[in-house]
């Protein structure tokens, strides 16, 4: 059953579907350009890295039909291929407070001094890794061994038969 909403919502179009897959390896190109110290590609590394944030948010509006189209049809081999990416997405909260951990420490760091470009590296590799794991986890979450949803891990939830006063079972009513 489809609601109006959703039927009324246009394709998300090819280029903002690559956006969104490009965005970790545009944070992993990016991380040693504070090495390189040119003004001009750190500040155009960062308007890419804008626009690719831009296309990540406007992917996630909806169900996108190329992500629909790319579901494996091996998805339990393919997520076993992936339990390192699998359990990384599991713990993206960590991985983002030591991002921002690094960027906040950066603040303390003398400007354009090695232990600054390092910190600056090490943020952009962790969020790399942080939405390399979310894309790859969003795409195989129905077979993901670390959660509950689609029925990936976890205790088979036990439903008690009914029963009547006393624990005497239910009339059947015929």
């Amino acid at each position: 059953m489809t609601t109006a909403a959703a039927d009324s919502q246009p394709p998300t179009p090819r280029w903002i579907h690559r956006a969104n897959r490009a965005l970790p390896w545009i944070f992993l190109a990016k991380s040693p350009v504070p090495w390189l110290g040119v003004t001009g590609l750190s500040t155009a590394a960062a308007a890419l890295m804008v626009a690719a944030v831009v296309a990540d948010f406007l992917h996630s509006r909806g169900l996108c039909e190329h992500c629909v189209n790319a579901m494996p049809l091996d998805g339990p081999a393919a997520a076993e291929r992936r339990l390192p990416v699998l359990r990384a997405a599991h713990h993206r909260g960590r991985i983002l407070l030591a991002a921002v951990v690094c960027f906040t420490a950066g603040f303390f760091l003398p400007a354009h001094s090695a232990a600054l470009n390092a910190v600056l590296s090490a943020t952009d590799v962790l969020l790399a890794v942080s939405i390399h794991s979310g894309t790859t986890h969003n795409r195989l979450y129905p077979w993901c061994p670390f959660c509950h949803r689609g029925g990936g891990g976890g205790d088979p939830v036990v439903t008690p038969e009914p029963t009547g006063d006393r624990g005497r079972p239910v009339p059947s009513g015929t």
